[in-house]
């Protein structure tokens, strides 16, 4: 019904409203329709759970809601990501997993016996992976290349699946399922996202970065990674931060959807929770707790830390490159003028030496078992190396100011640019 009120609104709208009435949404109408007919199906269910006190109809409209959400998120991300022509086999490729998802979440909200289930499912997932199996072949070298790559595992993952349900063990079966489709939700809103990020800085972004470029803030040389950083921070931090954080959490939030499906949020817990690693010594001392949410919150920071390396680099940059125009006088200046690769890489130990504390402390670690053994490594490490050590303290002064990126340089009758300067090698062109 929800997509028939949707078919008939678009219909109404054309007469009046003329992009409904271009070709280009004409060849997206079908997919529009869906998802217009989600979302009148999604207020419904809201109305219909704010203004209810039945458990029952509140119980059923959370899973509904659920499940719009995983329709909206193919949908729409089909819709912004997609040519016209690739639409209808990316319906067709998605549609197979559609089908579980309506079944299950149905099938949970009318409290079907497990006899029933048992009957029912092993048969049905076999058909549908039948399904799955014809539609990948079919239009796998039509249809867009990631949906094409999401329906190769979904073919997997419903394989899986339907022989957990014939050896008897239906009800995982459908955990690894449901738990999936779930997770097909994340990455199409996440590959959504993505989509709209790269829109918005071609659209809003381009502009201010070709100016920025007229006024050659650094002459002579291509723009470099973060010099545009005060026009790019936010969509900087968008792409190399917030995007794949959410794409990490993602994953415990999928699964732990999956187990509230059927009401196993106590199970949830225990998993997120539950040490994979509780080492202790000889005193009880914990000196390794490790646990799958742990996990998750170091991967997430990493991404956090990486932009924050990346960002006070660039920052740097850019006041540094300020400051010696102002001193200067002048409007453009050299990339070697300005001596950047000692703060580059004190700054890199500074955010990934807090990074690591940090993970240590998460981890629970203890500081001073990690001294010991530090103190100890030094000691043998400092004889092992001292001809590298050696070289370590050159580089230091090299990068101090001696020699600069963009210097030229003769050395044994070879001259050439020097490129790059680290703690244990100087690169020349």
């Amino acid at each position: 019904i929800s997509t028939l009120l949707g078919v008939i609104l678009v219909r109404v709208l054309s007469h009046f409203v003329k992009v409904f009435q271009t070709e280009e949404f004409n060849r997206r109408r079908r997919c529009f329709n869906q998802l217009l007919g989600v979302g009148i199906f999604s207020l419904v269910v809201c109305i219909i759970a704010m203004t209810t006190d039945n458990n029952f109809f509140k119980m059923a409209s959370e899973l509904l809601l659920v499940l719009s959400w995983l329709l909206a998120a193919i949908l729409l991300s089909m819709l912004i990501r997609l040519e016209p022509k690739k639409l209808n086999p990316g319906l067709e490729l998605y549609m197979p997993v559609i089908l579980v998802g309506i079944l299950v979440v149905t099938l949970r909200i009318l409290f079907l016996p497990n006899r029933m289930m048992n009957l029912l499912f092993p048969p049905l997932l076999l058909g549908i992976f039948i399904w799955q199996l014809v539609v990948c072949r079919k239009y796998s070298g039509k249809a867009d290349k990631a949906d094409s790559i999401i329906s190769w595992i979904s073919l997997f993952i419903i394989a899986v699946s339907t022989i957990m349900s014939w050896t008897g063990y239906l009800f995982l079966g459908l955990l690894v399922m449901i738990g999936w489709l779930f997770q097909v939700a994340a990455i199409e809103t996440i590959t959504a996202a993505t989509v709209l990020l790269g829109f918005y800085f071609r659209k809003r972004l381009g502009g201010r970065i070709d100016k920025a470029q007229g006024e050659a803030r650094l002459s002579g040389t291509k723009a470099g990674k973060g010099d545009f950083i005060f026009v790019t921070w936010l969509y900087d931090l968008f792409k190399v931060a917030v995007l794949p954080v959410i794409g990490v959490l993602s994953v415990p939030f999928c699964i732990n959807l999956a187990l509230n499906v059927f009401d196993l949020r106590e199970i949830s817990h225990r998993i997120f929770h539950k040490p994979i690693f509780d080492v202790q010594n000889a005193t009880g001392e914990v000196i390794l707790h490790l646990t799958f949410y742990k996990i998750v919150l170091v991967v997430c920071l990493y991404f956090i830390f990486r932009y924050a390396c990346y960002a006070v680099k660039a920052f740097y940059k850019v006041m540094m490159t300020e400051r010696l125009k102002l001193k200067s006088g002048r409007s453009h200046i050299h990339t070697n003028e300005i001596n950047l690769t000692l703060a580059n890489n004190l700054i890199g130990v500074l955010i990934w030496g807090i990074y690591i504390v940090v993970c240590i402390l998460i981890m629970k670690i203890p500081m001073g078992a990690i001294s010991i053994v530090a103190a100890g490594l030094a000691t043998g490490l400092g004889l092992a190396m001292k001809d590298i050590l050696n070289n370590f303290i050159y580089g230091i002064q090299l990068m101090s100011g001696r020699l600069r990126v963009g210097d030229w340089v003769e050395c044994d009758g070879v001259r050439g640019k020097c490129t790059a300067i680290s703690y244990q090698s100087t690169q020349i062109e």
